[in-house]
């Protein structure tokens, strides 16, 4: 397993940066809560680039799905092996589900801008799919938490960077 992590590894940094940003963005669990500081950590991008290539990544990633959601529901679901996938997915999902009932579009954009595991727009778009919601809510909420995630991820990884920074001149 740990080769293959390697091996993706080196293949996610040999390509253009703003398109390895783009594409970690892109995948479930790491999302723009990865892009994000190995944008401007690893690959020395600028700090709003990297921030630009995260959030088209994950919104590119995401959007297709709350599109097309009711379909991709039903095909999974009649595949014992993406039944089982789905049947897993939506369960974690499951434990927000009830605070986005209560808060609406307003706390499905609060779990996708929290950069913590099991939240983000994959998650957001499941629970969604779990309650219901309609697109354009569904949308805004997405976008907009995925705006609000970046811009606590960027503080945090310019914040550390700063510390480090400031703790390496004092010695």
């Amino acid at each position: 397993m740990s080769e293959s992590v390697q091996g993706f590894g080196d293949w996610i940094l040999g390509l253009d940066p703003v398109l390895a940003v783009a594409l970690l963005s892109a995948l479930p669990w790491v999302e723009l809560r990865a892009g994000i500081p190995v944008g401007v950590v690893v690959l020395g991008l600028p700090a709003w680039t990297a921030v630009a290539a995260a959030l088209v990544g994950n919104a590119l990633a995401v959007t297709p799905v709350v599109l097309c959601a009711k379909l991709f529901q039903t095909r999974l679901e009649n595949s014992r092996w993406s039944r089982r996938l789905m049947t897993w997915s939506l369960s974690r999902a499951r434990r927000h589900e009830r605070f986005v009932n209560r808060y609406g579009w307003i706390g499905l954009a609060a779990l996708v801008a929290i950069p913590l595991p099991g939240t983000g727009a994959w998650t957001a778009t499941a629970i969604s799919i779990l309650v219901g919601m309609r697109l354009l809510p569904t949308l805004g909420a997405v976008y907009g938490g995925l705006l609000g995630g970046a811009m606590i991820v960027l503080a945090a990884t310019t914040g550390i960077i700063n510390g480090v920074d400031a703790l390496a001149a004092g010695r």
